[in-house]
């Protein structure tokens, strides 16, 4: 990583500020031109070049995937109690108001 940084700075007079965003630069670059799932192995070949601490690898494909689906399920599952509870709600006012209506029937009476 620092190998990079120097071989910029020595061949193209960059500072290191310049030599890390070069390659920020052509991080993005390269990852704008792939597919999306080939992209997400650009910051692993980067990873640590031009940054002063190196960055945590990635996990492979299967743990995001399993993380992802796990991210969906727990979304999902609040929607459901959402929805759970918005039809009790809607059970109960419903329930309230044909009570009304059979108790003012019985009033008239």
């Amino acid at each position: 990583m620092q190998e990079l940084i120097q071989n910029l700075k020595d061949r193209a007079g960059l500072t290191d500020e310049q030599a890390v965003k070069a390659i920020d630069t052509v991080k993005d670059f390269v990852k704008s031109k792939l597919p999306a799932a080939i992209a997400g192995n650009v910051d692993n070949w980067f990873t640590g070049l031009g940054t002063a601490a190196p960055q945590p690898k990635k996990e492979g494909f299967v743990d995001q995937a399993e993380d992802f689906l796990d991210n969906v399920s727990d979304k999902v599952e609040d929607w459901a109690e959402k929805a759970k509870d918005k039809a009790e709600d809607i059970v109960k006012e419903a329930k309230d108001k044909i009570s009304g209506f059979f108790d003012k029937g019985n009033e008239k009476k």
